[in-house]
This record gives structure tokens, sequence and C-alpha cells, in this order.
């Protein structure tokens, strides 16, 4: 498919409504097309990482597009804000349950037999797995554009 169904969109400098703007401007530009977003909102206070042991809580959230009865798409806010990692880097308790339906285009669900009770389930400690790896990836790709900047090399 030339645009994913599903995408991830993963907020750190964001304020809570820059990241739904954003998920509803991919929403309103590909309707139909871009179905579900699972948002993830790092708690980014403006300071820099300053040691690798510094962890900032984070949440995640879910959208999907349906039908409705007259057949025009809407939007339906699944999971809002749901913390998955405090402060000190701790995953929380629980999971995103994701209908299995969620990762195809809006067109293609009824031509498949999917039960409505299927699902993907991603646990908090997974997802906050995931962003920490992402951090740690961020955190040298710093690092080492600090480096060349430091030894007069250029970036681009």
């Amino acid at each position: 498919m030339p645009i994913s169904p599903f995408i991830v969109e993963v907020a750190y400098s964001q304020d809570e409504k820059e990241l739904r703007d954003t998920v509803m401007k991919y929403f309103k530009k590909f309707p139909g097309q871009i179905c579900t977003i699972l948002s993830v909102k790092i708690q980014w206070a403006g300071e820099k990482r300053k040691f690798a042991d510094h962890f900032h809580a984070a949440s995640v959230s879910l959208w999907t597009s349906e039908f409705s009865e007259s057949n025009d798409v809407f939007v339906r806010h699944m999971l809002d804000a749901a913390k998955f990692r405090d402060h000190e880097g701790h995953a929380m308790p629980g999971a995103v349950a994701i209908p299995l339906a969620s990762f195809l285009p809006l067109k293609e669900r009824d031509k498949h037999d999917i039960p409505g009770h299927a699902e993907l389930r991603l646990d908090f400690a997974g997802l906050a797995s995931y962003v920490e790896l992402g951090e740690a990836r961020q955190r040298e790709r710093d690092s080492t554009i600090s480096r060349r900047q430091h030894h007069g090399q250029s970036t681009g």
C-alpha cells in the first residue's frame, strides 16, 4: 500500500494540543487511508538530557477512523493519554489493545472476516522499552552531531 493505514506518532517537544492537531491532520489529509494512529507523548520540560539514566514520563493514546451509517469517515478516540512510563523510567501496569481491523484501510475491512474481539495487545513494559531504545538512538545521534559541530565539520 502506498500509505500505511496504521502509524505511530511520537511527540517529544509537542504539547498535547499540538499532538492532537497533528493526529487530526493525518486523518483529514488521508481519509479512509490512514485509519489508526497510536501516539506516544514523552513528557518533555524543555531541558536537555544531562545524563543517560534520566527519564521522562510517557503516555499513549489511540485513535481510529470508521465509516458512519451515512458512509462518512469519523475519528474515534479509543484511548486517551494512558500513562505507561513514570519519570524514573519504570513501566506502568497495563496494555494498549488495538483491534486487528484497525490495521486495514476502511474499504478493506469488510472484505476480511476478522472477529470483532481480535486485537493486538502492546503491553506497557514493551512500549516503555521501545521508547527507551528510541531515546538511546536519539542521544547517540545528538552526540555525533555535537562532536561534528565541535570539530568544525558540517552535519548536512
